[in-house]
């Protein structure tokens, strides 16, 4: 099933907004080396991330709802 997620801003220096249509689902952000930046389960809605504490680079949006799985990439720049 094609999933539109949408990180607003991308690229940005501050914080970001995961938007997707999906109900009750986890996620998880880590950056370029694989190492976990944030966690959470059973989102119910958008999810504002501050990023202000993170270093400039990619990070990956890992969205999962059962066994189905989405990735989105975010730029941090500073």
């Amino acid at each position: 099933r094609q999933m539109c997620i949408r990180a607003d801003p991308n690229p940005t220096i501050q914080n970001f907004t995961i938007k997707i249509d999906l109900l009750d689902y986890d996620i998880k952000i880590t950056d370029i080396a694989g190492r976990e930046i944030f966690t959470a389960t059973n989102i119910q809605e958008s999810v504002y991330t501050p990023s202000k504490n993170l270093e400039a680079g990619v990070y990956q949006v890992q969205i999962q709802k059962g066994q189905s799985v989405w990735v989105k990439k975010v730029v941090i720049t500073k």
